[in-house]
Order: structure tokens, then C-alpha cells, then sequence
């Protein structure tokens, strides 16, 4: 086999990893805005899991508990549209990074506080 052989064979490699990269990134975007609208929605139906598990968190005050129920899912649902249609995907995929990591640490703090209790992020029956 020769040189320009080995060079072909190499690129023709790069691209199937490159093709599959690509691929994993979609279904991964499309998981994600699943996941986006479906918490949202949950939310929207039914506010009150998440409201009593905001009021368990005594360091945020309760005004800011029910603007925080009250926009939560209204972000959530636009920040799956602007996903769903690329709008400034790079903007839009750094704000969900941020509010996935504040769902981590917010989960993580109930987890060690003992809360227990349902955030209301998905129906009971799933």
C-alpha cells in the first residue's frame, strides 16, 4: 500500500469519528430539550412540589420562592425552543450548563440536608 493509500484511509477514519461525534452531539441536544420541556411543563401543571421544596431552602427568601417557581419553567421551555431551532446554540448551551449545574448543587444540598421530598422537576408517574 502506498503513501497516498494510507493518507486516504487515515482521512476516510477522521471522518467516520468526526460523523459520529456529530451525530452523538445531536441526539445529546435533542435528550436535553426533551428533558427541557418536559420539567417545564411539569412545573407549569403542577407548581406546588416545587414551591415546598423552595420553602425547605431557608436561605432564599419567599418572594424570590415564587418568582423562582414562577419564571423556572418559563425559562425552561424557552431555553428548549432556542435549542430546538440552534438559536445562538453556544449561548444558549453555556445558560443550560449553568442552570444544570445549580440544579446539581441544589440537589446535591437536599440530598445532604435530608429534605426528601419531590422538586416537582418531573410528573410523579415517570
Amino acid at each position: 500500500m502506498n503513501d497516498t493509500a494510507i493518507i486516504k484511509n487515515i482521512n476516510n477514519i477522521k471522518l467516520k469519528e468526526y460523523d459520529f461525534i456529530k451525530i452523538l452531539y445531536n441526539i445529546s441536544i435533542y435528550v436535553i430539550t426533551a428533558v427541557l420541556l418536559f420539567s417545564g411543563i411539569a412545573k407549569i401543571i403542577d407548581p406546588f412540589p416545587l414551591i415546598s421544596t423552595l420553602k425547605l431552602i431557608t436561605i432564599i427568601p419567599e418572594s424570590l420562592q415564587i418568582l423562582i417557581a414562577t419564571l423556572l419553567p418559563v425559562v425552561e421551555i424557552g431555553l428548549a425552543i432556542l435549542m430546538l431551532l440552534k438559536v445562538k446554540p453556544q449561548l444558549t448551551l453555556t445558560v443550560v450548563t449553568i442552570l444544570f449545574a445549580i440544579f446539581l448543587i441544589v440537589s446535591v444540598y437536599g440530598t445532604l440536608a435530608g429534605f426528601g421530598t419531590d422538586c416537582g422537576c418531573l410528573p410523579a408517574n415517570v
